[in-house]
């Protein structure tokens, strides 16, 4: 899949077509107890995985917190938007020289 970096967002992207499938998904697995527990999210990016816990993309009711991306397809398929989710769990560091 592809990732990206949006610092103004507050809860994982994800594509417009695939977003009532992924979330009523992920609503299934999900069980409120001490914290929420649910699936692990993994978003293989290439050179790294990317790892979401169920306490990483839900709300304090243990609902799955996602948002809805209005990106092209087939062009965009397989896109995510990476905000607070991501960022309050990874460093990220650019290089603006390389554009990496």
């Amino acid at each position: 899949c592809h990732g990206i970096v949006d610092t103004g967002a507050s809860r994982l992207g994800v594509q417009a077509s695939s977003l009532p499938k992924v979330k009523s998904a992920l609503a299934k697995s999900l069980v409120l107890g001490e914290q929420c527990l649910g699936a692990d999210l993994k978003f293989d990016l290439g050179d790294m995985v990317l790892t979401l816990r169920a306490t990483d993309y839900t709300g304090e009711d243990c609902t799955p917190e996602l948002g809805s991306l209005a990106l092209e397809e087939p062009t965009f398929k397989g896109v995510y938007a990476f905000g607070e989710t991501v960022l309050r769990n990874y460093y990220a560091a650019f290089d603006w020289e390389q554009r990496r």
